[in-house]
């Protein structure tokens, strides 16, 4: 099992090194749109009450977020497991990681401090 997996994983030495700069300059920018949408979508369901609706697009945001950073970063990610592995995105993990759904106001809150967290410039990410 395990060298069928190795045979169907490229290796991450096996790509090419050069990260494209239209690709770096480009999408940045598209993956925060993405971002946003999500969070606005987040901020939504949070004023209805609808916790696994804003949890589920909150936790989107700071995947589309790292995903942003990385290609900031020119930085191939093979795998969505490490994807936020060097993205900063610790505050906004727990965040979401020590998160209370109770009501209305307590999603609200939480969506509006990931929006914080994820739109901050913090000084080592490239934006």
């Amino acid at each position: 099992m395990r060298f069928q997996a190795a045979a169907l994983s490229p290796h991450p030495d096996d790509l090419d090194a050069a990260f494209p700069e239209a690709l770096a300059a480009a999408a940045p920018p598209r993956w925060r749109y993405q971002r946003d949408f999500s969070l606005t979508y987040a901020a939504a369901h949070a004023t209805r009450g609808n916790a696994v609706g804003a949890l589920g697009q909150a936790v989107r945001a700071v995947f589309e977020e790292a995903h942003a950073r990385a290609c900031a970063q020119r930085r191939w990610v093979l795998y969505e497991k490490r994807l936020l592995d060097g993205a900063g995105l610790e505050e906004a993990s727990a965040l979401l990681t020590h998160a209370r759904a109770d009501g209305e106001r307590q999603l609200t809150d939480l969506i509006e401090r990931l929006r914080r967290t994820l739109t901050a410039s913090p000084s080592n990410v490239p934006r």
